[in-house]
């Protein structure tokens, strides 16, 4: 593996990792943690910018209409 792979690589599996685990570590429902979950692996970069850009606002914002 090049050094370009990596450059490229290794921002993608950080993405992919801090994703994942602030899913994991939301107090959301069972179903759409597996579906956040199911789209940061299926989708490797469009998946877990849509959870730092959707996912994670659209629970705060229902949270602070409670």
């Amino acid at each position: 593996m090049t050094t370009t792979h990596l450059l490229i690589l290794l921002p993608m599996l950080v993405l992919e990792v801090a994703a994942i685990v602030d899913v994991l570590r939301r107090d959301i429902d069972g179903g759409t943690k597996v579906g956040w979950v199911m789209a940061d692996l299926f989708l490797p970069v469009v998946g877990p910018l849509a959870w730092f850009v959707f996912g994670r606002r659209s629970r705060a914002v229902r949270g602070a209409s409670v």
